[in-house]
């Protein structure tokens, strides 16, 4: 049985969670991409998870004790009330448009 990240590119490592963690993280999730990072020998890792509060993004950085590497948080505004189609995906091109400007910070 074998599992992989979602996102893996030269030394960074990012797992996507479907579900909201606003009021902490899941030890379980964090365990996982930080056995993914040990065993790709990569330096930077973490989630990208959907917020509740539509209105911002959020990016945290954390620096893992004894093992040296970062450990970065990324969410994401996901309208989950809206009833306009065209209004969503513009929305949806927003965040994703946020995730990759995080990610490349992180990879340059």
């Amino acid at each position: 049985y074998k599992q992989y990240p979602d996102f893996i590119k030269e030394n960074v490592i990012f797992d996507a969670k479907y579900k909201f963690i606003d009021n902490g993280l899941n030890r379980d999730d964090v365990h996982q991409v930080v056995c993914y990072m040990y065993i790709k020998r990569a330096q930077h890792g973490g989630l990208i998870y959907p917020l509740s509060d539509t209105n911002k993004s959020k990016f945290k950085q954390r620096t893992l004790n004894g093992y040296g590497g970062s450990f970065y948080t990324i969410g994401l505004p996901i309208n989950q009330e809206i009833d306009n189609y065209a209004l969503f995906c513009k929305q949806m091109m927003e965040a994703e448009e946020m995730l990759v400007k995080s990610i490349s910070t992180i990879i340059t």
